[in-house]
Order: C-alpha cells, then structure tokens, then sequence
C-alpha cells in the first residue's frame, strides 16, 4: 500500500489581528471556518445589501487544487445571511475577502471582529480537454 500524500494550505497573516483557518468538525468535517479581520469592532450589512469583508490572511494553494469559499449552513438558515462562493485558485496571493448578502427585508446583520463567516473547502482541480464539436451533436452521457 503506497503512502498517502500530505497537503498543505500556506497561510500568511496579512493583518496582525488575523485568524488563522481551522478545522473545528468533530466528524472529519472537511471544511476549514474562516473569520473576519476587520479594521473596527463590527460592521452592519443593510437588509437587502451586500459588503465585503476583509479575513486579514493571504493563501497558497497548490497546484490542482482550488480553495472554495461559500456559506455557513447556519447563518444562511437561521439569518438569510450569504456568502458569495469563491474559488481561489494556487496563482492568487491578495488578501482573502468575502461577499456577504443581507437578504433579510427588515433588520441588519453585524459582523464582528474574529467572527466566523465562512467556510473553505479544498478541491482537486481537474484540466479537461476541450473539444468543439462545431454544430454536430453532443455526445451522450455517460462519456468514457
């Protein structure tokens, strides 16, 4: 039996107050929680609006593989609150930020500093070749 390859998520805290990615499922749950590093105490996202928030981390990824950013089930439930999924790919190097809706109709949503407002999920990546079948017909599923 061959050994099973370890992967790694580079991360660098671009903001002091940063927190790192963790793992906190008790089940091998495979999504990483990210948290917001913001530049004050909290910030309010208007009913029906949108803000972006700052994580304070930069990331490498590597090659094959993508980090997806997107909702927590809980506040996605519970508070008609969304994250707009992202795929950061193994050449991004910025600061990771987040798109978070406020799809309620009457209140705000705060988030506050160190808050958990994400989660991440690594995934393979894989290149597919491209083929134009000009104006003939799709094959049928499924391909070999």
């Amino acid at each position: 039996m061959g050994r099973r390859r370890h992967y790694r998520l580079f991360v660098k805290r671009e903001r002091e107050n940063a927190k790192l990615p963790r793992y906190v499922g008790k089940n091998g749950n495979d999504a990483i929680n990210l948290y917001a590093c913001l530049d004050c105490a909290s910030v309010c996202v208007p009913p029906g609006e949108e803000r972006l928030i700052p994580l304070g981390i930069s990331v490498a990824v590597e090659p094959g593989f993508e980090l997806k950013m997107r909702s927590l089930h809980g506040l996605r439930l519970k508070y008609k609150v969304v994250v707009c999924e992202r795929a950061i790919g193994c050449e991004y190097r910025e600061e990771l930020k987040v798109l978070i809706e406020n799809r309620r109709k009457v209140f705000g949503y705060v988030v506050k500093d160190g808050a958990c407002v994400a989660e991440g999920v690594i995934q393979r990546i894989h290149r597919h070749e491209i083929v134009d079948v000009g104006e003939g017909e799709l094959p049928e599923a499924p391909l070999s």
